[in-house]
């Protein structure tokens, strides 16, 4: 396509005078975008996502292109769900020029539409392509202003309260067509944004994984040597990772699944065709009832919320769509709005605060660890040492590992800390052993029965 070529807000099409039109629109939307000549485009080097770039740290896609119900692009949603991402921002995927900033009728909204030129590799033409945000509730950027990949253009609405709140991405093969309706054929103009996305990242943009081995799509396992020995054992900390939109989250208790025959780690995982298995949380003198509040699918274990305990680990949602769990902090995330979605709730000690931060004191005290923790990609970290740190410690060596730690929550200490995990030729088989007051010695080499565990099994 010649530098002279325009984009033409008549037509809704791009204008080669050496190649005539290519393609009319059926009809023209109300409000159109602006002309801009292909040759004031800049060269885009790259696409980042457009919630928390680049890698939609803290954002998932609820859903996704195309499915059952023909989506057009994909909904972004802070994973602290409902309204918890209202008015976060809204970034460009990548170098260009704005062609369209405004409200819009009906349920789009707020819309930004940005065009975006490709270089051609090697022989092949350039290629323009379109972005487009709906839902927005305020704007940053106007009509024909040039940006940069990463440059804010607006924030997050619910348009008026008609959804909760949340991005409407699409990335379209031809600028200017029509809004549209969200859902439908996507024939050659629409195409899957994460996939294009995926393939046009920017030079050296790969997420760190430094540390960890892909087990399998979605399931990855670390081992870290600790910045800071502990005075006793081999001071590795194993990590299990898990991404729940490929892996189901399951919470299992005794009293419902077997009751009055707590197995083991492995125990479970066999019975049940586990893929790992960690602690579900720290439980009573009857060896049956979570010290906070569990249910396992709806089978209420300890009906009682604490207000002593700040994490929430959610699972097993009835519908398949959006992640199999989600670690919550009470204090930043709503628990009332994402409750309904899912069937099985683990309540224990929240160990950072909202943004990232120490929250336990440190008290003298040291034992083996096994934790939950989320990154900012919303995976579920499951975290086993068996060398001892007080937990302060501890949670200040996790966040000097390459983890991207956005959410910890207490799961057991001592020697009933238990983890497990069995894909192919790979096992772990964790146990703790050292904890203050109770078991001061690190001879321990059984795994302990556990009347409540966090399974996890491939979706």
């Amino acid at each position: 396509m010649s530098s002279a070529a325009l984009f033409l807000a008549a037509c809704g099409c791009f204008y080669d005078p050496a190649a005539g039109p290519a393609g009319l629109p059926g009809d023209i939307p109300a409000t159109q975008p602006a002309m801009v000549a292909i040759g004031d485009l800049p060269i885009a080097d790259g696409f980042d996502f457009p919630t928390g770039p680049p890698d939609a740290v803290g954002y998932y896609d609820a859903q996704p292109f195309g499915g059952e119900h023909r989506h057009l692009g994909s909904d972004w949603n802070g994973l602290g769900g409902g309204d918890s991402d209202l008015g976060d921002p809204v970034f460009s995927a990548a170098d260009g020029v704005v062609t369209a900033a405004g409200d819009h009728a009906g349920g789009w909204g707020g819309v930004v539409r940005v065009v975006h030129r490709l270089a051609g590799a090697d022989d092949a033409p350039e290629q323009v392509v379109e972005t487009l945000y709906a839902h927005l509730d305020t704007f940053d950027v106007g009509t024909n202003e040039r940006v940069t990949r990463g440059q804010r253009l607006g924030t997050m609405g619910n348009v008026g309260g008609r959804y909760p709140a949340h991005l409407h991405f699409e990335l379209r093969a031809r600028a200017g067509e029509p809004l549209g309706k969200g859902y439908g054929d996507p024939g050659l103009l629409w195409l899957d944004p994460t996939a294009f996305i995926t393939a046009h990242r920017p030079t050296g943009s790969a997420p760190d994984t430094a540390g960890f081995t892909s087990l399998a799509p979605g399931l990855d396992l670390g081992r870290f040597p600790s910045p800071v020995p502990s005075f006793v054992g081999d001071s590795v900390i194993t990590v299990v990772r898990v991404d729940p939109a490929a892996w189901s989250v399951e919470v299992l208790a005794a009293s419902r699944e077997h009751p009055g025959d707590a197995l083991t780690a492995p125990e479970w995982a066999e019975r049940h065709a586990l893929t790992a298995v960690i602690n579900a949380g720290m439980f009573g003198t009857d060896h049956s009832t979570a010290t906070f509040a569990l249910t396992d699918e709806g089978e209420v274990n300890n009906p009682a919320l604490s207000p002593k305990a700040g994490s929430v680990l959610l699972a097993e949602p009835p519908s398949p769509k959006g992640p199999s769990a989600r670690l919550l902090d009470l204090r930043c995330d709503d628990l009332d709005a994402l409750r309904p979605q899912y069937g099985s709730l683990v309540q224990s000690y929240r160990l950072l605060d909202c943004a990232a931060h120490p929250t336990w004191g440190e008290n003298g005290k040291v034992w083996s660890h096994a934790l939950l923790g989320a990154d900012g990609d919303g995976r579920l970290l499951l975290i086993h040492a068996r060398s001892p740190w007080s937990t302060r410690q501890f949670t200040e060596i996790l966040l000097d590992l390459p983890l991207d730690l956005r959410r910890l929550h207490y799961a057991e200490g001592g020697p009933e800390a238990s983890l497990y995990l069995h894909h192919g030729d790979t096992v772990v088989a964790a146990v703790g052993s050292w904890e203050t007051g109770f078991f001061e010695r690190d001879d321990n080499r059984a795994a302990w029965p556990l009347p409540n565990v966090i399974g996890v099994r491939e979706r």
